[in-house]
């Protein structure tokens, strides 16, 4: 009997030494053997979910899987016990992890309000969720190194996650797929994804204790999507202002806003430049003042872009609420601003609203764009285009025109080469136009004259460009859309300068040519004919629209 319970304290001291040798039961089940100490890491640092115990590790990632994943370490860095707000933000999952992963801004869903959990996340997908993770809890990065520029396929990360990719590439989160590839639009494994989150979390824990950014500890109350608290906002109204938030397209001056209330041509305006900013990465903001009543430069940067315009009298009226035909041309402008040249002229569904007559004339195109990409949908009988747009019903719209906007400016990036901004030298054809455009001076203006003995403004300009084998279209306001759009000060001779009949109008109505030196060339009236001018000129001041280079 002796002999027995020597056998059975020497078993359970060789099992217990066991024990302390070998780990505890691991929480996963099928991984590869190169993972294993990452995924003991992982357990050991209290960021495994528990829904993934026995899963399979070497399976693809889903949608829902690396949201759970993020929740787990959101609470593990910031120690609270985050609930959903609310569980009806998508038609396809109420996962609490999901909605809170929304909430914090870490996941948005997609157009048809789903969020596709069960979907196999993509390489892009994956950094930029834990970019947006971190970002969450404070971390900010501001360097950016030429890592990204190095990889063959870097063109191919689309643009919502070039920053991101750029940071996970930059901190050592992933060295890419081999052969100097990212592979942004392939998927990932589940022990692939671990490994790479660790990577980022350690960096992040060694930042938040280390960086001069840094002093040990957390901010008191991480950003969230209530950053914006509002003291009024409908529930239907809520999914798309959330969206908004988690794009960081809300300005700072909603905060506290009665989302109810009439959006203003500041808010606008200033909606319009942080889209513009996040789709183009253009963040040179103007230091010229154009306006009476105004010096807020998104106002400002925003006219440069010719996304808005002012008054005659010189004022811009920033607190007047906007209507919603205006609404639909800032975003027409927007599309324009970052290249976008779509004209059609067959917009069937424009009369179908019982009030298409009522829309002016200049803003009629932006209007039937707006309704062809399901910006607006009206009242279903009405388009109100008089009416003003409330803050959140603005927010609603406006998402649905940047979701188009961001996907196709992603596959057609404007080229630094060749857009405004960029410092030119002229050409030796433009300089021959400018030359024969000398020529012209004195002509008669005649209406629809198209010369060469006389011109109206837009017929001088076709004219010229016509002698040298560019086809413009016939009137101003078409005229427009030929070449790309330069800036004011960038101008050079050989552009043409457009003019509105009237300040805050968006119809072109007159076109001339720069000359260089502060001057151009315009077919003017039928009392002066074709003369040349100052681009100094109160009246040109006051009614200058933009420019065009057709030679580029």
């Amino acid at each position: 009997m002796k002999k027995i319970s020597t056998r059975i304290v020497s078993l359970a001291l060789a099992l217990l030494l066991l024990v302390q040798i070998v780990p505890t039961a691991l929480a996963y089940g099928n991984h590869s053997d190169w993972a294993q100490p990452e995924l003991e890491e992982m357990e050991e640092k209290g960021l495994f979910p528990s829904t993934f115990e026995s899963a399979d590790m070497t399976v693809k990632i889903s949608r829902l899987e690396l949201c759970q994943m993020a929740v787990v370490a959101y609470k593990k860095i910031t120690g609270r016990d985050v609930t959903a707000r609310k569980t009806n933000y998508f038609k396809d999952t109420k996962d609490a992890d999901v909605c809170i992963a929304y909430e914090l801004g870490i996941v948005s869903g997609y157009e048809d309000s789903t969020f596709r959990p069960n979907r196999q996340l993509t390489r892009e997908e994956l950094f930029t969720m834990v970019y947006n993770l971190f970002r969450s809890v404070g971390w900010t990065e501001d360097e950016i190194q030429e890592l990204f520029a190095s990889f063959r396929d870097c063109k191919k990360v689309s643009n919502w996650a070039t920053d991101a990719t750029k940071i996970m590439l930059e901190i050592g989160v992933t060295q890419g797929t081999g052969n100097n590839q990212i592979d942004p639009a392939g998927n990932t494994t589940v022990e692939q994804a671990l490994t790479m989150f660790l990577r980022a979390y350690n960096y992040y824990i060694d930042w938040i204790t280390f960086s001069n950014a840094g002093t040990g500890v957390l901010p008191e109350e991480p950003p969230t999507l209530e950053t914006h608290f509002y003291s009024n906002v409908s529930d239907w109204a809520e999914e798309s202002v959330n969206k908004m938030e988690a794009l960081e397209l809300v300005p700072e001056r909603l905060n506290g806003a009665d989302l109810t209330r009439s959006i203003t041509r500041e808010e606008m305006c200033e909606i319009a430049m942080l889209s513009y900013v996040k789709i183009t990465g253009d963040d040179m903001a103007s230091t010229t003042n154009y306006f009476k009543d105004t010096t807020n430069p998104n106002i400002n940067t925003a006219f440069e872009k010719l996304i808005v315009s002012g008054y005659e009298d010189g004022t811009f009226r920033p607190q007047k609420n906007i209507t919603r035909e205006e609404f639909f041309r800032i975003i027409y402008n927007l599309l324009a601003a970052v290249g976008w040249e779509k004209y059609d002229n067959t917009y069937e569904l424009f009369a179908q609203f019982k009030d298409s007559g009522k829309i002016s004339k200049w803003a009629k195109t932006a209007a039937k764009v707006m309704i062809e990409l399901e910006v607006t949908k009206g009242d279903g009988v009405n388009l109100l285009p008089g009416g003003t747009a409330t803050r959140e019903e603005a927010a609603l719209m406006f998402y649905r025109g940047y979701k188009y906007i961001e996907l196709w400016y992603s596959e057609h990036p404007l080229d630094p080469d060749s857009y405004p901004g960029t410092p030119h030298i002229v050409s030796p054809t433009a300089e021959k136009i400018v030359a024969l455009a000398y020529q012209q001076l004195g002509k008669p203006y005649v209406w629809g004259a198209t010369g060469p003995n006389s011109f109206d403004c837009s017929g001088l300009t076709y004219w010229l460009y016509k002698q040298y084998g560019y086809t413009l279209n016939r009137v101003a306001n078409d005229q427009w859309r030929n070449g790309v759009q330069v800036s004011k000060q960038n101008m050079l001779p050989g552009d043409l300068m457009f003019f509105v009949g009237s300040s805050g109008s968006n119809y072109i109505t007159h076109v001339g040519i720069y000359v260089g030196d502060g001057m151009f060339i315009h077919a003017a009236n039928s009392k002066l004919g074709v003369i040349k001018a100052s681009i100094n000129d109160p009246w040109v001041l006051s009614h200058f629209y933009g420019a065009r280079r057709i030679i580029y």
